[in-house]
């Protein structure tokens, strides 16, 4: 289970990302379990090391693994991000709110995505 930091500032970006306006929301996956009666069963959602966060922004759509300063991507995670990128979208780690706002102000004023692929990593 996530830790709550990493919650909370999962929270404050959707938050930002809503007053500004950009579509987004929090994606869940993962294992639930389902009980009905006395039967239990496992329940899968969700694809391995999809992004906590997707978008839209600037007809292009964008993927936000979010982690605090020492937190580290999975190997699901790093390749989903891999393959995010190689198709022509936006893929990124971002630790913290002020994070998230410069890289929407920096590809709000044009900045390609391949410089912001390097910097928010």
């Amino acid at each position: 289970m996530k830790g709550r930091e990493e919650q909370q500032i999962q929270k404050q970006i959707l938050g930002y990302l809503s007053l500004k306006h950009i579509f987004a929301w929090r994606q869940n996956s993962g294992v639930f379990i389902y009980q009905d009666g006395k039967k239990k069963r496992l329940i899968r959602c969700g694809t391995p090391g999809v992004s906590d966060i997707i978008g839209f922004y600037k007809n292009k759509a964008f993927f936000i693994e979010v982690k605090t300063k020492t937190g580290r991507l999975t190997k699901r995670q790093r390749t989903f991000l891999e393959a995010v990128n190689k198709n022509g979208q936006l893929g990124v780690v971002l630790r913290d709110l002020k994070e998230c706002v410069e890289l929407f102000e920096r590809w709000g004023r044009g900045e390609s995505l391949e410089s912001l692929r390097r910097k928010f990593r």
